[in-house]
């Protein structure tokens, strides 16, 4: 083999015998091809001859020809092969090496650890050799590398299409058992989880907003929230500093004002709440990363690192005009890092939200509720993310307002599932967030502007989301979560 030439004459691992074994328990017993096909591939045989005898058992299956000695020998004789192999002779010695077809699915595993063995062995070489030679890019240097050794670590079995009924048993079940799956993350966040589900893995969640809307808050709060409950997160800062993030840990968990922390002015009776809240804070599987100038390469470097050392839940970063991708033009370069976080959400399962910038053209607008096209590089956006949210706060742009703890959650895309706007309580002050509650909190304010009323009236789960009146719906169904 050619990769052999990075091994200085040594024999990588392999074995003869079951190779030899898995081929004449299909030639014994045509019915184990089906199996061997469920574990090995033709590459996975190191000897050159069983690769060539194996692919040809898998032709003559295609066609739906009888595999014996006669028929794959004349298969391999039409190809040119046949005397490659060792002539005819070769099935012979194959069924000669076996007594029974029984231990097929035994053989093939020996085949296919030995393969894995060598590919990583191969990898590792190649990478030796590649660094040798002089990089010129380390960061796609170190991409590459930790990406060919994650190819070559997985089994034959887990790289390329799965058959549908491989997954139908293990997602019947969770349905069956109205299990949600394992690497989902809550918010605690009211009704956001009951109404999306959490954080869901395997996908990008994008939060958009304008400055001062409260995208920082929202996505510490989940971090935290999921640290709660025992999910490591790791939050990716490219623009606060790490100090600056636990300060607002800290506002949220000892009930302080954030502005006095900073300016030190700390009441004395504040000091056991924040004691108290420190050593919480402290017990957190809460990991926070602001190394500047990050890119979404580096950034996968990072999160596969840390979910080898200590676990990975959720993965935060903030934000997506920071990174430092490489492209053409500006529109490529967010693209590009906007891919790169989906693949990291897709390649190590967990949900990974990121923060976005909102164009400014909101704010010359009557109605400022953000909508997809006010992402910048919409479009590049839009099409990456499974996940859209929007944060918006009416008391932001009304004066004598600013404290209106009045949060909507703007739900603008989910491809899995609804959207619709969620009313979140904020305390941005104590970066505090969580679901409205009507009967501590009133009903939502009257959008016409002003400072929020708080009538003594009760709201139905139905007032949680802005959709069509009952008369305009005309035979749709009756559910609250129907837009």
């Amino acid at each position: 083999m050619a990769e052999d030439n990075y091994l200085g004459g040594r024999v990588p691992p392999f074995d003869a015998i079951a190779e030899k074994a898995c081929l004449g328990s299909v030639l014994m017993n045509n019915d184990v091809l089906p199996i061997l096909m469920a574990i090995i591939n033709p590459e996975d045989f190191y000897t050159e001859a069983y690769r060539h005898v194996y692919q040809g058992m898998l032709d003559l299956r295609t066609t739906g020809v009888a595999i014996d000695s006669i028929t794959l020998g004349g298969h391999l004789k039409e190809q040119g092969k046949l005397e490659r192999v060792g002539g005819a002779m070769i099935f012979s010695d194959l069924t000669e090496s076996i007594a029974t077809s029984a231990h097929a699915d035994h053989y093939a595993r020996i085949v296919r650890n030995h393969a894995e063995v060598r590919r990583m062995i191969y990898t590792a070489q190649e990478i030796f050799a590649r660094g040798f030679n002089g990089v010129e890019d380390v960061s796609e240097y170190l991409a590459s590398s930790r990406k060919a050794i994650t190819m070559a670590s997985a089994t034959t079995s887990g790289i390329g299409p799965v058959k549908v009924s491989d997954d139908l048993s293990a997602i019947y079940r969770e349905l069956e058992a109205n299990a949600m799956p394992a690497g989902l993350v809550k918010t605690r966040i009211g009704l956001i989880d009951e109404l999306t589900g959490g954080l869901w893995p395997g996908l990008l969640h994008v939060v958009g907003a304008r400055p001062g809307m409260g995208k920082t808050a929202l996505l510490l709060n989940c971090a935290c929230n999921a640290a709660l409950d025992g999910r490591s997160a790791l939050y990716i800062s490219t623009e606060d500093a790490r100090r600056y993030l636990i300060l607002r840990q800290i506002a949220r968990f000892a009930d302080v004002d954030l502005n006095d922390l900073m300016l030190r002015n700390i009441h004395p009776d504040d000091w056991p709440r924040m004691v108290k809240g420190a050593l919480q804070i402290s017990n957190l599987p809460l990991w926070i990363d602001d190394t500047p100038g990050l890119s979404s390469v580096r950034i996968a470097q990072i999160a596969a690192l840390h979910k080898q050392m200590n676990g990975l839940d959720l993965l935060i970063v903030d934000h997506l005009g920071e990174l430092t991708d490489k492209g053409e033009n500006q529109t490529q370069v967010v693209e590009n890092a906007a891919k790169g976080l989906r693949d990291i959400a897709k390649e190590l399962d967990i949900p990974v939200m990121l923060a976005v910038q909102l164009n400014r053209e909101v704010e010359y607008r009557k109605d400022k509720r953000p909508t997809l096209s006010d992402l910048r590089q919409s479009g590049a956006i839009e099409a990456v993310a499974r996940i859209v949210w929007f944060l918006y706060r009416r008391g932001y742009y009304h004066q004598g307002c600013e404290d209106d703890p009045d949060t909507q959650l703007i739900v603008a895309k989910a491809t899995h599932g609804k959207t619709g706007t969620i009313r979140l309580w904020s305390d941005l002050s104590r970066m505090f967030m969580r679901g409205w509650e009507i009967n501590k909190d009133g009903p939502f304010p009257d959008e016409s502007g002003g400072k929020y009323a708080r009538p003594e009236m009760a709201m139905t789960k139905d007032e949680f989301f802005d959709r069509p009146k009952k008369e305009e719906r005309k035979d749709q169904p009756e559910h609250w979560w129907h837009k």
